[in-house]
């Protein structure tokens, strides 16, 4: 089961994200699907469409500012009915996203990702997901740098 769990992730991520087929998430995530992400969760509840819905909305507006947005799966295990995988994300800003004009310039986003199988299809959502170079190349946020302090010898 654990091999065939992967099998499907890996199948499902390729589809959606490296095809762009946005009928995939209907044959890959179960009508009654939950997703734990409240950025994409709370988008579908404000709009009064499914989980699933909402996920392939949230991703055409973002495949919009990063029409190279890929996945490359780093690492990628199952245990029961959980996949759990690590997944770096590379595009470049081509438009605008979150009021942030185009830069040309990559992003890249790693995540954690868990997903709960039952009867071939993902029936829960979890991620962990850190955002912090795509929102410095956005220019939305900056790091302050503590300065450096030379050491005089005596």
């Amino acid at each position: 089961m654990e091999q065939e769990n992967k099998a499907l992730f890996r199948r499902a991520m390729h589809e959606f994200f490296v095809e762009r087929d946005f009928n995939a998430p209907d044959r890959y995530y179960s009508p009654s699907y939950i997703q734990h992400n409240q950025q994409v969760a709370a988008q579908a509840q404000a709009q009064g469409i499914s989980q699933v819905e909402g996920m392939k909305q949230f991703f055409k507006g973002f495949f919009v500012a990063f029409p190279d947005f890929t996945p490359t799966i780093e690492h990628i295990y199952a245990e029961g009915d959980k996949v759990f995988a690590f997944v770096t994300w590379r595009g470049t800003h081509k438009g605008e996203f979150m009021g942030a004009a185009p830069t040309g310039k990559e992003i890249v986003i790693r995540t954690a990702e868990i997903m709960r199988i039952e009867q071939g299809q993902f029936v829960e959502h979890w991620d962990v997901v850190d955002q912090m170079n795509m929102m410095q190349v956005l220019g939305l946020i900056t790091v302050n740098k503590q300065p450096t302090t030379e050491k005089s010898s005596h």
